[in-house]
């Protein structure tokens, strides 16, 4: 399903970079995490809801900095609202990303996982789970 949500919203994901390879390799790849999760039907489902969520950050963060650009320089209240929804979206998304990291992240742990991977994660670190959002979901596309 994530796969597919994926290729849906390819063309809507916006350049988060100006340069070829500007975006660094998340810490551990979607395989690696597919591969933790095998066998366990709790794990695997909320390794596709984390994947769903890091998506729609992705395509969310990548709007926010495009309309934001795209504002920059105008003193208009339709800009300034423009602006503010948006970022209302974007934090509420992140929230919900956040949330799916560290519940799977945690049930990975209770079943005994290697979850060495969040240690690029610290927790409290909104942009730490930024990086790690964008980097996973742009690996695979």
């Amino acid at each position: 399903m994530w796969h597919e949500l994926a290729q849906e919203h390819r063309e809507t994901i916006k350049p988060l970079a100006s340069r070829e390879g500007e975006i660094k390799s998340p810490p551990i790849s979607v395989p690696e995490l597919e591969k933790l999760c095998e066998g366990d039907p709790l794990l695997e489902n909320l390794l596709e809801t984390m994947l769903s969520s890091c998506l729609e950050y992705t395509i969310t963060f990548a709007n926010f900095k495009r309309i934001f650009a795209e504002n920059q320089g105008k003193n208009t209240k339709d800009s300034a609202t423009e602006n503010a929804d948006i970022d209302a979206l974007r934090r509420t998304v992140h929230d919900t990303a956040i949330a799916d990291i560290n519940i799977f992240s945690r049930n990975l742990a209770k079943r005994g996982r290697d979850i060495s991977w969040m240690d690029s994660i610290d927790p409290g670190n909104r942009p730490a789970y930024t990086r790690f959002a964008v980097t996973l979901t742009m690996s695979r596309l």
